[in-house]
């Protein structure tokens, strides 16, 4: 069973998506070979969105993260985004970074963006169950993560779909080199989706010119 420690991330099958923009919701199932979680979708399928995957090397993680964040930036408000990772605010790479001095001028850049006078939110995917944001990045996708979540008896994809979901226009994934979709321990489910709690206001339009500078995964 999952520990009490560790929440459980998935319930049941809905019948309407009304939060993540259909074909952001349709890249995710199929990047991460799962079903779609709903029988019908209650926001235009035109409406505009992007997952990007970005496969960082070792040692390379936060510069993947200041330039995520950057490129969000140029269509969001720093309210509109929110970090996103497996682990806690001790062991998550933006935690682990906010608990040291910045090294360099771009280090100095990253702070700002999650600590300034608008910082842009982070939180375990625990904590962001049942909320929402216009854009999200998926942090400490890799294999390690992998193996701690099937340690403590959680399956890695639910995690990874529960992260990606909390996006409702606009996902962005660092993925770390060799990091699984998919553990053979993971079982199959579907998460729930009823009652999400919205973070910032940014509505559809602020991603169209965004989605023509992105190319979706597919």
């Amino acid at each position: 069973m999952v520990s009490s420690t560790y929440p459980a991330v998935v319930h049941a099958r809905v019948r309407g998506n009304c939060r993540v923009a259909p074909r952001l919701l349709q890249a995710i199932s199929r990047t991460l070979a799962r079903p779609l979680d709903h029988s019908s979708d209650r926001m235009p399928a035109s409406t505009p969105s992007s997952l990007q995957v970005y496969e960082v090397a070792a040692g390379r993680e936060l510069p993947a993260l200041l330039s995520a964040l950057k490129r969000l930036g140029e269509w969001y408000d720093p309210e509109d985004i929110v970090v996103l990772s497996p682990f806690g605010p001790q062991s998550s790479l933006v935690g682990r970074f906010l608990a040291r001095e910045p090294e360099n001028k771009e280090e100095r850049a990253l702070r700002e963006l999650l600590a300034g006078e608008r910082p842009v939110a982070w939180r375990s995917i625990f904590t962001a169950k049942g909320l929402d944001a216009p854009a999200v990045v998926v942090t400490d996708v890799t294999a390690e993560a992998a193996a701690w979540a099937d340690e403590h008896n959680l399956s890695w994809n639910d995690l990874l779909y529960v992260g990606m979901t909390r996006a409702r226009y606009a996902c962005t994934v660092l993925r770390g080199e060799g990091a699984p979709w998919r553990l053979a321990s993971d079982r199959m489910h579907v998460p729930h989706r009823e009652g999400v709690r919205v973070l910032g206001g940014a509505g559809a339009a602020a991603v169209a010119a965004a989605t023509a500078a992105s190319r979706p995964v597919s």
